[in-house]
C-alpha cells in the first residue's frame, strides 16, 4: 500500500517536473525544413564559401578563410585555404576519398554517407569547417536536433534561427536566388568551439564571448567542371596511406 502511494507521489512529481519546463519555442521548425529541403535537392553544382570571424569587441568582420566546393551527385571535392597558410583537399569520386593535407602521406579511404563521416577536416572542429556540411544532409538533421532546443523565424526575410550542440546559435539566411545563382548567409556564436578551446588552451584564447560572430558566405553557381575534378588518383611520387581494407 505505501509502496504504491509513493509510486504515484513520484509520478505525480514528475509530470510536475516535466509542466514546469519553459516552452521550447519551434515555430520556424517548417520553414527550417523547407530550407533543408532545398539545399539537399541541390545535386550538381560549384560553391564557394567566404569564412569571416569578427572578435569580440570589434566592430567589422575580417577574412579568415575560403572553402572552395565541387559536388556531382555522390563525388565532391572540398579545397580550403586560410590567410595563415594552411590548406587541404578532400576529393570523393563516389566510391573512395583522397584526403591531402598538403604534406605526406596522402590518405585514400572508402567513402562515407555524409561529407562530415569523409573527413575529419570537414567536421565542426575541422580545419575547413562548415555548417554548410551537415546542412546538405537534408531535413535529416532535424532528427539530430535536441527537441529541447529552439527553431524560429529570423528577423530578416527567409532566414531561420536554431541552436546547435556543434556551432551554438546559427541564422541561416537564403540571401539571393537567380537563375544560375544562389547565395546563403550563415552566421553563428561558435560558442561550443570557443568554450572547448579556452578549456585545452587558455594561454592562447580568451573566455567564451557570445558576442564574438562567425559569418559565412555560401556562393553557389552551375556550369561546367574542370577535368578530372573528382580523380581519387594520388600524384606522382606522393606517400600514401591506404585505408581501404581496413574500414577505417
Amino acid at each position: 500500500m505505501i509502496g504504491s502511494v509513493l509510486a504515484t507521489i513520484a509520478a505525480l512529481a514528475g509530470q510536475t517536473a516535466e509542466s514546469s519546463k519553459p516552452k521550447v519555442d519551434r515555430s520556424g521548425e517548417a520553414a527550417f525544413r523547407a530550407m533543408l529541403e532545398q539545399i539537399k535537392a541541390k545535386s550538381k553544382y560549384h560553391g564557394m564559401i567566404l569564412k569571416s570571424v569578427r572578435e569580440p569587441q570589434r566592430s567589422d568582420f575580417y577574412p579568415e578563410g575560403i572553402i572552395e566546393i565541387w559536388k556531382d551527385a555522390e563525388k565532391f571535392r572540398v579545397d580550403f585555404g586560410d590567410m595563415w597558410g594552411s590548406s587541404s583537399i578532400v576529393v570523393s569520386d563516389g566510391k573512395q576519398v583522397l584526403e591531402d593535407s598538403g604534406s605526406d602521406p596522402l590518405t585514400l579511404k572508402k567513402s562515407a554517407a555524409s561529407w562530415t563521416d569523409s573527413s575529419p577536416s570537414l567536421t565542426a572542429n575541422g580545419s575547413a569547417s562548415s555548417p554548410w556540411h551537415y546542412l546538405m544532409d537534408g531535413p535529416g538533421l532535424l532528427a539530430r536536433l535536441d527537441k529541447d532546443r529552439a527553431i524560429t523565424l529570423g528577423v530578416k526575410p527567409n532566414s531561420i534561427v536554431w541552436d546547435s550542440t556543434l556551432f551554438g546559435t546559427l541564422t541561416l539566411t537564403k540571401d539571393r536566388s537567380e537563375r544560375d545563382l544562389e547565395v546563403w548567409e550563415i552566421e553563428f556564436d561558435n560558442i561550443p568551439q570557443q568554450e572547448q578551446n579556452f578549456k585545452l588552451f587558455p594561454e592562447w584564447y580568451d573566455a567564451p564571448d557570445p558576442s564574438a560572430r562567425w559569418r559565412q558566405k555560401v556562393v553557389l553557381t552551375k556550369g561546367s567542371f574542370p577535368r578530372g575534378v573528382f580523380s581519387t588518383k594520388p600524384g606522382r611520387g606522393r606517400q600514401v596511406q591506404d585505408l581501404r581494407k581496413s574500414g577505417s
